[in-house]
């Protein structure tokens, strides 16, 4: 059986993790390890973790977290999934989202500007 210093066995893992369907912070708060730890120990066994999505998903049906009842409510959680899962360089990664989303955000408003203006252009020539 392998172990490290955690104490938590690959067959522990698979167990609790997928058998279980515990996630890797309640896993993490058994162990009194970091949920980081967790996914680090997955790795090296080779256990594979659920995608954010099917997390999401299986939190909500076990009561973990709250349904989205809206739009918006439920894009609020999508990031707040991404951000829950950052690894010990957080501060870091979360400028980096911050910095994509900002690009992002400002791509798109970039685009919907040269529609309008084109709108804009169309309506000064009568159509």
């Amino acid at each position: 059986m392998e172990k490290m210093k955690s104490g938590l066995t690959k067959e522990q893992l698979v167990k609790l993790y997928w058998d279980n369907e515990l996630a890797t912070t309640q896993i993490a708060q058994m162990y009194d390890i970091s949920k980081g730890q967790v996914s680090l120990l997955a790795k090296e066994y080779g256990v594979a973790l659920r995608g954010k999505s099917e997390a999401s998903r299986l939190a909500i049906r076990k009561g973990r977290k709250p349904k989205p009842n809206n739009k918006k409510q439920q894009q609020i959680s999508e990031i707040q999934d991404e951000l829950s899962v950052m690894p010990d360089n957080a501060p870091t990664v979360t400028a980096t989202v911050i910095a994509e989303s900002y690009l992002r955000l400002s791509d798109s408003l970039n685009v919907i500007i040269n529609e309008l203006n084109k709108m804009n252009q169309i309506i000064k020539e009568g159509f």
